[in-house]
């Protein structure tokens, strides 16, 4: 049968669309193209015969088992009225006699054993006319699996009859599948079995694609052979339309692996998986019977069978993203070397290397299969070699754009240190280029920096003194010219007695402007080693004495209880124009500016809130 279109029944194609790595290097009428095209042609299955009983003789097949599959296949080749589609069950009767009160009634009574085995009969002669309706119903279809259980083999023959051209229909549905497989499971005699099977033969394709259908079918595997030939046959000559669906690839593999299938039924679907192995490898739901091929299957030699034929189409099957699994489960295995040698051989020692080059051109499912060669521990290493030269001297040829790609695969056959490097290397490379400039530039500029340390030193060493900012009349630098109540009034009550002098601000005023300097100025100050950090204590007295005697009286002390306190009082004669140990400009700070250092400690010890001073 000829490939089906991928798009029609809705059916999703598994297959990538090219990428630009994959196409670069390929003519579209080339060797690639050629093998893809012939990769999804289904050959017919008259044209594999003598293919088939060829591989089915490589599998262990004797002569009568030849013969006999031999007449198989001629009876898969024979049929062809499959149905497209099962029609749906019809709406139930509304003149229906078996209401669902009287179904609940007769199954309560069959299973509490309140009926004999007489009256079921006469009560299943009596649903006869409607039975093929209540065996999709959601309370009858329970009613006629009892029927069918208890009844005499004459009684379900005739039940049968009125069912089995409908039974298709019933087994796709929802409650009807359970009523088809008892009616399947119960059936003994060989006229209920032949009744069976002709009336689901033309529907098997779409009873293998039915999420309920296809149990229906395996039901149908207890009947042995010959009953349960139609199966196998139809898996024959419908492999590639009922490996493609969800529900038709588990039912195949199920009915393989069951035990009610015989010898020869495998060897036959075996030579024909391995006949459409490409096909099936390109396709999510077939490549399950691959891995049942590869895997559970334990005919000799079925590796060796199957690896000349993927060998043509080696290109398209290694750059695909579901068929490069099946290539590789041919290379990682020791049972069959000879079938590893071959997919070996014609995949890295092609003539001018062009199918590697073909594959390398992928950069998703290309390279990754080449690296997992390259890694798997069933590589000789004297064949390990040989390859890693060929895979570097392709690689080299390859006009790569992105290197990320292939990293591992560089990696491994030692073209890490390769022109090409990867983004993060050259951004690696970049940043530290750009590291060794600002620490050369740093060395270049030694009086840059030293001038810079000097003003931070002239800031903050006690000799940086800013006269505009000096508080005159109460005013401070960035405030307005009204008296600020948390300002100079708390300085004042702090330091009673040690109010800013007008008088010795002009005067220190004029002497700047003369160009004295500050220890010019305060001459007992400078002797005392004012400004810097580690000045020895001085007399308050003196400090006074150079300020002048005239002196506002302060204001009185809040009421506040933190200011009452005697161990948090400010001494006497204390004045915060001072340092701490009662000299000028001890750290000489801008009054506006506080260390940031300084800031949480100061409002640690306010208890986290300024104490507002009243004014009297």
């Amino acid at each position: 049968s000829r490939s089906p279109d991928p798009f029609a029944n809705n059916q999703a194609d598994t297959r990538e669309p090219p990428t630009r790595d994959a196409t670069m290097n390929q003519d579209p009428s080339g060797v690639h193209a050629q093998s893809t095209a012939a990769a999804l042609e289904v050959p017919e299955l008259s044209a594999l015969k003598e293919q088939m009983l060829q591989i089915v003789g490589d599998f262990g097949a004797m002569d009568l088992d030849k013969a006999q599959i031999s007449n198989s296949i001629d009876a898969a080749i024979s049929f062809n009225d499959f149905e497209a589609e099962i029609a749906p069950v019809p709406e139930p009767s509304h003149a229906r006699v078996h209401d669902a009160p009287k179904l609940r009634d007769i199954r309560k009574r069959i299973d509490n054993n309140a009926i004999s085995k007489a009256e079921i009969e006469e009560i299943a002669l009596g649903m006869l006319p409607e039975i093929s309706e209540l065996a999709s119903d959601y309370l009858g279809n329970t009613v006629v699996q009892k029927l069918f259980e208890f009844c005499s083999e004459a009684i379900k023959d005739k039940m049968l009859a009125e069912i089995d051209s409908h039974l298709a229909e019933i087994g796709v549905h929802k409650n009807g599948t359970w009523a088809a497989q008892k009616i399947i499971d119960v059936a003994i005699v060989p006229t209920q079995k032949r009744a069976i099977v002709d009336s689901l033969r033309p529907y098997t394709v779409a009873l293998f694609l039915d999420q309920y259908g296809n149990y229906v079918l395996q039901c149908c595997l207890r009947f042995g052979h010959p009953w349960n030939d139609f199966i196998f046959e139809t898996m024959l000559s419908r492999m590639w339309d009922v490996a493609q669906g969800r529900f038709g690839a588990r039912a195949m593999r199920a009915c393989l692996e069951s035990h009610h299938a015989t010898k020869d039924q495998q060897r036959m679907l075996a030579a024909a998986i391995a006949l459409h192995g490409v096909q099936l490898a390109t396709n999510t739901n077939g490549a399950l019977l691959l891995t049942w091929f590869l895997d559970t299957c334990t005919f000799p030699r079925r590796r060796l069978v199957l690896a000349p034929r993927l060998v043509p189409h080696l290109v398209h099957l290694c750059t695909h993203k579901v068929a490069y699994l099946t290539v590789l489960k041919v290379i990682n295995q020791r049972n069959e070397p000879e079938a590893r040698d071959i997919v070996l051989k014609a995949l890295f020692f092609s003539e001018d290397d062009q199918t590697l080059e073909d594959i390398l051109s992928d950069q998703t499912c290309g390279a990754t299969l080449i690296f997992k060669v390259l890694t798997t521990p069933f590589l000789e290493d004297n064949l390990r070699a040989d390859i890693v030269q060929n895979v570097r001297n392709v690689l080299n040829r390859l006009n790569i754009t992105s290197p990320q790609a292939y990293k591992r695969l560089m990696d491994e056959v030692g073209l890490s240190n390769r022109g090409g490097k990867t983004d993060r290397d050259n951004h690696s490379r970049e940043r530290g280029r750009s590291q060794n400039n600002s620490r050369s530039g740093s060395q270049q500029r030694p009086g840059a920096n030293r001038k810079h340390m000097q003003e931070t030193e002239r800031q903050f060493n006690g000799q940086y003194y800013q006269p505009q900012q000096f508080p005159v009349q109460g005013v401070f630098p960035g405030t307005s010219a009204g008296m600020d109540p948390n300002g100079l009034s708390a300085y004042e009550q702090f330091a009673p007695g040690l109010a800013p002098n007008p008088q010795l601000q002009q005067a220190f005023l004029a002497a700047q402007a003369r160009g004295i300097s500050q220890p010019d100025f305060y001459p007992g100050l400078a002797a005392s080693g004012v400004g810097s950090y580690n000045s020895p204590t001085m007399d308050p007295n003196t400090v006074r004495a150079m300020q002048g005697q005239q002196y506002p009286r302060p204001m009185p002390m809040s009421s506040n209880p933190m200011m009452q306190q005697s161990p948090f009082g400010a001494p006497q004669n204390y004045n915060p124009l001072m340092g701490a140990n009662g000299m000028a400009g001890a750290f000489q700070y801008p009054m506006q500016y506080i260390p940031q250092q300084q800031q949480p400690m100061m409002q640690q010890q306010n208890g986290g809130r300024r104490g507002r001073v009243s004014r009297q």
